[in-house]
């Protein structure tokens, strides 16, 4: 006897089903349920699945199971998992923030630093040390302004610091692949 399950299970997949499915696999790598070779590993396989009971293997092991099902728009059902469009929101609006307040910081401490020893070594005027002080109350009115708190800071800095090291791991790569075209 053929249950529902097991018809479902083979009833292909669409590139929106795939889709769909890969969104809730980013999800649950942003939520840190995946790492970046399970999260590659689990994308390729769901990228080449082409029925719904494929997609099994990949969501085993994640809360709220296969996050799709035939018939839904898109494919999609409830789940345990961040939405990653939101979740890449959020990133694009803490890295705008961030990018702002490290360019308002820049200028402002830049001309504090020009300010200062221009008092101090040309004009000779004791009241050089404002400028720190002027410099401090622009970056603390920008992140007002821009609604950038310490969490933002906090975790904008390790964004900044994961994107550094992977540019430099893919720099390596590259380097490694130049040297290996070269011999």
């Amino acid at each position: 006897m053929v249950t529902m399950a097991d018809e479902n299970s083979s009833l292909r997949l669409g590139d929106s089903d795939r889709n769909a499915a890969i969104d809730a696999l980013s999800g649950h790598y942003v939520e840190g349920r995946l790492t970046l070779e399970e999260f590659d590993e689990r994308s390729s396989g769901v990228m080449s699945a082409l029925t719904f009971g494929a997609l099994d293997p990949y969501f085993e092991g994640l809360p709220g199971g296969v996050p799709i099902q035939p018939g839904a728009p898109g494919g999609v059902r409830g789940s345990t998992a961040v939405a990653p469009a939101e979740a890449e929101r959020d990133l694009a609006e803490l890295s705008r923030k961030g990018r702002v307040m490290d360019k308002v910081d820049g200028v402002a401490f830049t001309l504090a630093a020009v300010f200062f020893f221009t008092n101090l070594f040309i004009f000779h005027l004791p009241y050089g040390w404002l400028a720190w002080l002027a410099a401090i109350g622009v970056s603390l009115v920008g992140r007002a302004i821009v609604d950038f708190d310490d969490k933002d800071e906090e975790v904008w800095e390790e964004v900044k610091e994961k994107e550094s090291q992977e540019r430099a791991e893919r720099l390596k790569i590259a380097l490694e692949r130049r040297r290996a075209l070269e011999k």
